[in-house]
């Protein structure tokens, strides 16, 4: 009896060999600029909407390098890096208190909100790097599923409350109840939760990784459809709360050194028990995905 190896799938050649890459890489791109977009916009909310173009342009920015870098020097060939929400919402919650302790014009404010977000990044890396270095990513298996699914649990959560409060300026609760009878409030509010429950079919139906991006796609065409039908402009959906207002420019803005002078290092030291939650959880969301 002869024992022959199984013959190895040939490689695809010329065209067909970068075909799936583009179309995965498109899928992502398209995946992270919304998850940017949303990132950013519930970031910089309220006191903070002046930065609103800046952290966008940070999101993308920093999305595009982070996929560059991994994509050219992970070890895992098939690894993509995409933007995570499952932190944003605490640094949300952080950068809203900031805000609204901080007695200072709204630049300073920005810019420290624009430090919290770096030092946090600073602090996931080297959390990540030494728990690497150490290899100690095995611990995750130490984790009892209840405490996993109230990770889960507990970032969707906290994800559903900030955008409820971009929506209605109010945290879910007994204000947020007397918001929701404000019918300029319902109009921002139903079609949101009609949105979610399309996104949701539509990912039970289409379990594909291009089903989000093609939902959120289809549904900023429809939303700006129907400003057309309504004859309605962009400053009117502003002033209804549709869209958000920013200050003039061209939406290029980012960071630079100039900004160091502005930022209230006593406030980022203040939040330091949140920076340090973000990168554990960060490691820990990281770890149960893989």
């Amino acid at each position: 009896m002869s024992v022959t190896s199984p013959k190895q799938p040939d490689r695809p050649a010329g065209a067909s060999r970068w075909l799936a890459p583009v179309m995965v890489g498109t899928i992502a791109g398209l995946d992270n600029i919304g998850s940017g977009l949303a990132v950013a916009s519930l970031l910089f909310a309220g006191p903070l909407v002046a930065g609103l173009g800046m952290g966008v342009g940070v999101m993308l920015l920093g999305g595009a390098v982070l996929a560059a870098f991994v994509a050219l020097r992970s070890t895992q060939p098939n690894s993509v890096a995409l933007v995570q929400e499952s932190t944003i919402a605490i640094l949300a919650t952080a950068t809203a208190v900031m805000a609204t302790q901080l007695d200072a014009p709204g630049d300073v404010k920005v810019a420290t909100a624009l430090a919290m977000l770096g030092v946090s990044s600073v602090a996931t890396g080297v959390l990540f790097w030494t728990t690497g270095r150490l290899g100690l990513g095995r611990l995750v298996r130490f984790l009892p599923y209840p405490v996993v699914a109230g990770f889960l649990a507990g970032t969707g959560w906290l994800l559903v409350n900030g955008a409820m409060a971009m929506l209605t300026g109010h945290d879910v609760g007994w204000e947020f109840i007397d918001a929701v009878r404000d019918p300029d409030i319902l109009t921002r509010l139903v079609p949101a939760i009609v949105f979610a429950a399309v996104m949701l079919a539509a990912l039970q139906r289409f379990p594909h990784p291009a089903t989000i991006p093609c939902v959120m796609i289809a549904a900023a065409a429809v939303f700006y459809a129907v400003l057309m039908a309504l004859e309605m402009d962009v400053a009117g959906a502003q002033a209804l709360g549709h869209l958000p207002v920013l200050p003039e420019g061209d939406g290029r803005v980012l960071p630079g050194p100039g900004m160091l002078g502005l930022i209230d290092w006593h406030a980022v030291g203040r939040a330091s028990p949140t920076i340090l939650s973000v990168a554990a959880l960060c490691m820990i969301g990281l770890l149960l995905s893989l």
